[in-house]
């Protein structure tokens, strides 16, 4: 009675509802259900690309951009390792 939300799952797993007394003495209901992600199930689906496209996209890829791209990741490491010293 003090508007604590009370958790139960449905028996099937379908989804999760929460009840809750509000403070003009009806309930809250919510229903939470799990979306339904659009991932490649099959191989079929996904793309693949082969070592020769590989190659010939780094090949032509600009100097420059490759140094950028280096750059921006070891900055990224080092927001890593700095978030991970703080835990």
């Amino acid at each position: 009675m003090i508007g604590s939300i009370s958790y139960f799952a449905l028996s099937n797993g379908s989804a999760i509802v929460t009840k809750q007394l509000t403070a003009d003495g009806t309930s809250r209901v919510i229903v939470y259900k799990p979306e339904k992600n659009e991932v490649a199930t099959n191989v079929q689906d996904m793309n693949f690309v082969t070592q020769d496209q590989m190659e010939k996209a780094i090949s032509t890829a600009n100097a420059d951009e490759i140094k950028d791209l280096k750059s921006k990741i070891k900055d990224l490491e080092k927001q890593i390792e700095t978030l991970s010293k703080k835990k």
